[in-house]
């Protein structure tokens, strides 16, 4: 069985208090990383190498991704950046059947995405704070 993946079903959704926003202007070769900050799990060995698990219960993450300089979805970032403004994020993968998802509520702009001017069509790296992130692939 053959299978076609196509970026272009991949969403990056904002909702705050303007509105919804899809993000868009994605830079060439560009990802959407999700990644919990801290490991679910820490090991405990004693001195005769018994382990125990401590179980942690941060739930925190974040969501980066690049996108050109000309996006028009930088102005909405940095209006997000500079008004402190917290705001929903979800990601959704159109491209199986699952659905696959994440994001959450209380989200902020960690800081805003470097200003970078050459030549060519820079890139603008984006890191969203989310406090309690959801990932679903079922």
């Amino acid at each position: 069985m053959t299978t076609t993946y196509d970026f272009n079903l991949v969403n990056l959704i904002i909702s705050y208090s303007a509105g919804t926003h899809y993000v868009r202007g994605f830079s060439n070769g560009s990802q959407i990383t999700t990644a919990r900050n801290t490991d679910k799990y820490i090991a405990h060995s004693g001195a005769k190498g018994d382990t125990s698990f401590a179980k942690t219960n941060d739930n925190s993450g974040t969501i980066v991704f690049t996108l050109k300089h000309d996006s028009p979805s930088n102005k909405v970032l940095s209006l997000l950046a500079k008004s402190d403004e917290e705001f929903s994020v979800q990601m959704v993968d159109g491209n199986d059947s699952s659905r696959a998802k994440t994001g959450g509520n209380r989200c902020v702009i960690m800081k805003p995405a470097d200003m970078i001017r050459g030549a060519e069509i820079s890139e603008r790296e984006w890191t969203i704070a989310v406090p309690n992130l959801e990932i679903a692939d079922e």
